[in-house]
């Protein structure tokens, strides 16, 4: 899938002698070869960092003004003035990084792009990096350039989510401590998760991963069953959930496969959280065996209800049974009852 990028802007953060201000850059620029690069490189980067947050536009508009300035520049039909509303965001982004201290400066892109039928405004804050060129002449030079690799606050709004009233359009990098809080508050993002409910999510993407690297039965359950260890242990020291450090973990040689997987915005999850045990059973499977029968049992099912034990009785009652699981039954019950 390729970008479409409709509209480019970009503004600066400056440090002077009074503090942070803002520095507007051209009201329209021009979208070219080397724009749609660094755009496209820019998201590229941001789709493959892990450590995430996801959430929508707070109800706070006196004091979160974001969601409104999207709101006059995405219109059902067409797309409002690209410069007001990045001007706009502009003077929240100042406000909101004058409130920390250390906030830093730099220069800040506006990417409003279509991909896959879907709108998206990628908003990042890039600095420069000192490098060197080799000239025609064989010397050496000083050259600046954008260092897209290294930047640390961005975020992307899902713009067609956001109008289709799903629980979750806004992602960005979580980075840490106050600094990167006032990027959060800048977006207006709020969290539309539980712990509870992003462990349910976590667990569910562990086993696609599994799934998706065609892992055979034993180096599956294997795999699984060290990320609940890995994951039951954060939750007992009270820590949070990392996917960069849970990748390393479970798989040393190429962490950055799981990392990248976890950490797609399309998928909506969001580290930072102390795990809930509870949900980190299902994870685990349980397995029996005598001399007339074996059965293995995933923990999910339980949690499910399709599995059911009564203790009293020592019974187990499964539901969902397949069709032609049952048919065969049926077939055999029904064997018996002529005899």
């Amino acid at each position: 899938m390729t970008n479409t990028i409709r509209r480019v802007g970009i503004h600066d953060i400056r440090k002077s002698l009074n503090g942070l201000e803002i520095v507007l850059g051209p009201e329209f620029m021009q979208v070219n070869e080397t724009t749609c690069r660094v755009v496209d490189g820019l998201n590229d980067i941001y789709t493959r960092r892990s450590s995430k947050a996801h959430g929508c536009f707070s109800d706070d508009t006196d004091n979160y003004p974001t969601s409104e300035y999207f709101d006059a520049y995405f219109h059902a039909d067409d797309f409002g003035d690209f410069n007001t509303f990045t001007s706009q965001m502009m003077t929240t982004l100042l406000a909101k990084a004058r409130s920390v201290p250390n906030a830093g400066a730099g220069h800040v892109f506006f990417a409003h792009f279509e991909r896959d039928g879907r709108e998206f405004m990628l908003i990042a804050i890039v600095n420069e990096k000192l490098g060197a060129m080799l000239t025609n002449a064989f010397s050496v030079q000083d050259v600046r350039h954008l260092d897209l690799e290294g930047f640390r606050f961005a975020g992307r709004v899902d713009m067609t989510s956001w109008r289709a009233g799903e629980d979750r359009y806004i992602g960005f990098l979580r980075g840490r401590g106050d600094v990167a809080e006032y990027f959060k508050e800048f977006l207006a993002c709020v969290s539309s998760t539980t712990a509870k409910q992003s462990t349910d999510e976590l667990v569910t993407a562990l086993r696609n991963y599994a799934d998706d690297q065609g892992m055979e039965v034993a180096k599956r359950d294997n795999f699984l069953a060290r990320a609940r260890a890995t994951l039951d242990e954060t939750a007992r020291s009270g820590g949070q959930v990392d996917f960069q450090s849970l990748a390393n973990v479970l798989v040393p040689s190429e962490p950055e496969l799981l990392a990248e997987f976890l950490g797609d915005p399309d998928r909506g999850l969001s580290d930072g959280f102390t795990p809930n045990r509870r949900i980190l059973g299902t994870l685990v499977k349980f397995r029996a065996r005598t001399p007339l029968w074996s059965i293995e049992i995933d923990r999910a099912a339980i949690a499910k209800g399709e599995v059911v034990f009564d203790p009293k009785d020592r019974t187990l009652t499964i539901t969902q049974v397949p069709a032609e699981f049952a048919e065969e039954l049926r077939a055999e019950y029904e064997v018996h009852a002529e005899d």
